[in-house]
């Protein structure tokens, strides 16, 4: 999957996370525009998680219930992008403290046919940032984050995560039930902190409708790109009905060019409850190097 391919697949869900926000446009001409915008831009920087986006000229679905993209796709340009890219930074540089840089492109929506902007604002490695004015709509000093679409105070407990995040940090992917621990918990499990923790249970497939594509079609779900499989360290809880798990090894195997690595966890029933606790990581890219040697 190509960024582009990312971005066609969030403007048809429309759903506004905490890495993602939608604008129907943009405009930088007052200060207190450039203060909202800076403030956005910090709040996304400062959530935990990889890369997040602005997408401009998509109503989300609280502006515009419509299913139809003609309906909800406005469209947004400009006549010289990277002209509009050095001003944003501009007001990232005057009001945030420290820099953080973000990137600017437009594409075109295949159907209808109508360009939208989107800023990409890459994970940071000086959280966190802070507002270095006060100016209407922030307060100097003061840590942003995302909860859902909310811009909020961070707590103490979220600032101190920022501060770790020097630590290793990986990306935990759960195609099976949920976690009977808590995120925090899977931290200490794995020894290591969590940056992103992606949901896509594995809805019931039917064998005989082509297998392998409802598959392909649930990993797509996950929205990584080509890069992000490749390069961000994976944990992948996979479903415990055995021929899902194996296409998925394989297909995730063909993504990301090594085997990942998988929780194992044993089914535990506690009166009419089941749940699923985590006992170990195993390592199926170390388990294959081992048993290559015995060739």
């Amino acid at each position: 999957m190509t960024l582009e391919e990312k971005l066609f697949r969030l403007i048809s869900r429309r759903r506004e996370e905490p890495k993602v926000e939608f604008k129907e446009t943009l405009d930088l001409s007052t200060s207190r525009n450039q203060a909202e915008f800076a403030k956005l831009v910090i709040a996304i920087a400062n959530t935990k998680g990889w890369d997040g986006y602005i997408i401009i000229g998509v109503k989300d679905k609280r502006n515009c219930p419509s299913e139809l993209p003609q309906d909800y796709i406005v469209g947004f340009s400009v006549t010289d992008p990277d002209q509009l890219e050095r001003r944003m930074n501009q007001v990232i540089n005057e009001y945030c403290q420290p820099l953080c840089p973000i990137r600017y492109e437009e594409l075109t929506y295949p159907d209808p046919q109508k360009k939208f902007g989107v800023v990409i604002i890459p994970r940071s490695s000086n959280r966190p940032h802070l507002p270095k004015q006060q100016r209407p709509g922030t307060q100097e000093g003061v840590t942003y984050i995302r909860r859902g679409a909310m811009v909020v105070h961070a707590n103490p407990d979220e600032i101190r995560q920022m501060i770790k995040q020097d630590e290793k940090a990986v990306t935990v992917i759960n195609f099976a039930h949920p976690f009977k621990e808590t995120p925090e918990q899977i931290e200490q499990i794995i020894g290591c902190r969590i940056e992103e923790f992606i949901d896509c249970p594995t809805p019931k497939l039917e064998l005989q409708e082509g297998f392998e594509a409802q598959i392909d079609k649930l990993i797509d779900e996950v929205l990584l790109t080509s890069e992000d499989w490749q390069t961000r360290p994976l944990i992948i809880n996979i479903p415990t009905y055995h021929l899902a798990a194996v296409v998925i090894i394989a297909k995730l195997h063909g993504r990301m060019g090594h085997f990942p690595s998988i929780f194992y966890v044993i089914p535990e029933r506690e009166g009419d409850i089941t749940s699923y606790p985590i006992k170990r990581i195993i390592d199926l890219q170390a388990l294959r190097d081992q048993a290559r040697s015995l060739r």
